[in-house]
């Protein structure tokens, strides 16, 4: 209910909190800090009643359905994927993976593709081993007219979509003022991709739409939902976090991704090339994982329904009663 906003307010509430109360000693401020912890502790009551009722009596509407998920975390090492090493093994895999599951939406990570896309050559590779009730989603470099994108493609047997990347990554997938920082192309290379236009919104086949999030855009909390998509019950986030090998970066994105399904009201289905990779539902449970750099797969039935509200307007709402409360004290 409260929002990524109303989270940082709390937060600071409870560390400014033992200075608030230590300076209730001073005479000259204890008046305006009575003032201050009443509305803070009215405030915080508030936002528990809101979880309670949010926990125990707002049901999921719409009819459920159920499908089956295929999730694929392939852990393609950093240097195989730039050294253009073992492409046509990879879609060999892929291709294999396709065909041996039937009623299932096949689910790969950011760039799993290792070919340039051009001219959606990608459709008819992987609709040759799709049968009519199996798609997949997969990412891919795509390019147009010389212009490059990170591409996000959904897929069935007679149908396909794709998503291009909206926020893209500064020095990874474009460089700031490349005329004045052109030393840098040795690492960043010489051409930029392309910011996507498409509307955050996939059209499926099922009894339900899909939110599509590459990579970090998944930690813009302002800039993913809208009154187009704001009913679609899931978001699909394709990543590939293979740059930060051990370290802490895979973990962070990961937590800050399962913050959006709670946040949002959404499932979340996040495949990451090395992981981690998993199904989390839209009160923040983990339902399956995939622990970081490991290569597996695994085939799940959830139930999702047609339709989930979203709660962001209210976000807003409450974020500004906050606002307008604290200023007043």
């Amino acid at each position: 209910f409260i929002g990524t906003n109303g989270l940082s307010f709390v937060l600071i509430f409870l560390f400014l909190f033992p200075v608030s109360v230590f300076l209730l000693k001073e005479d000259s401020t204890r008046f305006l800090l009575k003032i201050y912890l009443a509305i803070s502790f009215s405030i915080l009551l508030v936002i528990l009643f809101l979880i309670f009722i949010k926990l125990n009596y707002l049901n999921d509407k719409g009819a459920n359905t159920e499908i089956n998920i295929s999730l694929n975390q392939l852990n393609v090492s950093q240097s195989d994927k730039l050294n253009n090493l073992f492409e046509e093994n990879r879609v060999k895999e892929i291709i294999e993976i396709i065909k041996n599951k039937k009623d299932t939406i096949h689910i790969f990570s950011e760039t799993d593709f290792p070919y340039i896309i051009e001219n959606n050559n990608i459709v008819n590779i992987l609709q040759n081993h799709l049968s009519n009730n199996n798609s997949i989603i997969i990412g891919g470099i795509r390019k147009d007219n010389k212009k490059y994108y990170n591409s996000l493609y959904f897929i069935t047997k007679n149908y396909f979509q794709y998503f291009d990347k909206k926020k893209l990554v500064p020095f990874g997938e474009f460089l700031p003022f490349r005329k004045k920082l052109n030393f840098l192309e040795a690492i960043v290379g010489n051409v930029d991709l392309e910011q996507g236009k498409k509307i955050r919104l996939i059209k499926t086949i099922y009894n339900f739409n899909f939110i599509p999030v590459i990579c970090y855009e998944i930690i813009f909390f302002n800039d993913l939902l809208s009154k187009i998509n704001q009913k679609s019950p899931i978001l699909i986030n394709i990543t590939n976090d293979a740059w930060f090998g051990k370290h802490s970066g895979p973990y962070q994105h990961f937590y800050l991704s399962r913050i959006r399904s709670i946040e949002f009201n959404k499932f979340l289905i996040r495949v990451s090339n090395n992981g981690v990779s998993a199904i989390i539902d839209n009160y923040g449970k983990i339902i399956n994982y995939f622990p970081l750099n490991q290569k597996r797969k695994i085939n799940l039935k959830i139930k999702i329904p047609s339709e989930l509200n979203n709660l962001f307007n209210s976000h807003r709402l409450i974020y500004l009663v906050i606002i307008i409360l604290i200023v007043a004290a």
